[in-house]
């Protein structure tokens, strides 16, 4: 066979195949929906006749639709949501490999996204498996993220401030590469991430029925979550302070107890709990009911008898005095016991017709922490003559 002989079957045979082979220039899905799929024939006029056939399988053996079109586009209706089938056309010189076409997953109702899990500036969600679906596209306000394979999402969350929409959208990709999706058949869920730590719990107040404490808030939180129980741990128990970083912790026992606090966010009726924040040891003020003052004077000596209930995990007791009720107050004593007699202030007898008043902390320490009992309140004394 000559050179040009060669040439020309060469040449013939190249043509073949790009016209009826897996190359054929043009032949490829351009569309899809959740039933149909688009095919373009390739170069072809609108004035040539194209059988076409569609199947179920890539030996056509399961062949669904089969007709003709004059060239150009064709769009095959009635199909199933995320499947795969195969087109394959004739157009006057023999029928063309197989090519893999894909339908649109279809997200329902049924599919559901929810928030499972909140991170530090992140959130996590999930959804039921769509049926047919490759992959999902994943937004998150409306600016795309990167794609995944399985039913579950980890996202950034720009701002604790404000909820964040994410949106789920599944996809179909065929064995040519092409994604079948649609824009608007999706499900979405507003997601917060995990909240920032608050502050130690502080002592606020004590009164007959409670004790008051308080947090510093924490932005966006839903709620809070106060972890409450005696100095060593036990009878632990928990209160959902709700909104309020604030809290009166009722009938408080004379005792030293442990508080702790964490912040929540609340998304889909689930709440999501920020860390710990760190142990905080506080006891009632002794002082605001429990001191007990006795005028004791004598024909010859002014005294003030001080008396309180012991609290537990206590040490030991300091007592300050000042002539104030509310600022000058100075130790005067420190001791185990529970009970006291005064019979001098700085260095002189207690003086008549005159008030002193008395404060007492409760000291402690267990495992390295130190239990001190506040000291807001203070009691006082009117020194008057009493003899016996």
């Amino acid at each position: 066979m000559n050179l040009f002989k060669k040439l020309g079957l060469l040449a013939a045979t190249t043509v073949a195949t790009l016209m009826f082979g897996t190359m054929a220039f043009g032949f490829e899905q351009t569309g899809a929906s959740e039933s149909s799929v688009k095919v373009n024939f390739g170069a072809y006029s609108s004035s040539t006749k194209v059988y076409y056939q569609l199947a179920e399988d890539s030996t056509f053996t399961m062949i669904t639709q089969s007709d003709y079109t004059y060239g150009g586009d064709k769009t095959f209706y009635s199909l199933v949501a995320g499947r795969a089938y195969y087109v394959r056309f004739n157009a006057g010189y023999g029928w063309t490999e197989g090519l893999q076409v894909v339908t649109v997953p279809d997200m329902t109702s049924s599919h559901a996204v929810s928030q499972v899990a909140a991170g530090a500036g992140t959130a996590t969600v999930s959804w039921p498996r769509v049926a047919g679906a490759s992959g999902y596209m994943v937004y998150v306000n409306n600016v795309q993220q990167p794609s995944v394979t399985t039913n579950r999402a980890t996202v950034r969350v720009p701002s604790a401030a404000t909820s964040t929409l994410v949106k789920v959208s599944p996809y179909k990709r065929s064995a040519t590469g092409y994604i079948a999706r649609y824009e608007y058949n999706y499900n979405s869920v507003y997601v917060k991430s995990k909240p920032g730590k608050p502050s130690k719990v502080k002592y606020s107040s004590t009164s007959s029925t409670s004790l008051g404490l308080d947090w510093s808030d924490v932005n966006n939180a839903s709620g809070y979550q106060l972890e409450y129980a005696n100095y060593k741990g036990k009878g632990k128990n928990y209160a959902d302070t709700g909104y309020s970083s604030y809290y009166y912790f009722s009938h408080p026992k004379n005792t030293f107890y442990r508080f702790r606090v964490r912040a929540y966010v609340t998304c889909g009726g689930k709440k999501f709990y920020g860390d710990w924040s760190a142990y905080s040891y506080i006891s009632k003020d002794l002082t605001y009911n429990d001191v007990k003052l006795k005028n004791a004077s004598t024909r010859y000596q002014n005294r003030i008898r001080v008396s309180w209930n012991k609290m537990k995990g206590a040490k030991k007791y300091v007592v300050y005095m000042a002539q104030g009720s509310a600022a000058g107050f100075k130790k005067v004593k420190t001791t185990k016991s529970n009970t006291f007699v005064v019979s001098k202030y700085r260095g002189r007898n207690l003086a008549l017709h005159t008030n002193y008043y008395f404060k007492v902390v409760a000291v402690g320490k267990y495992k390295g922490k130190k239990l001190k009992s506040p000291n807001k309140a203070s009691t006082g004394c009117y020194i008057y003559r009493y003899y016996y």
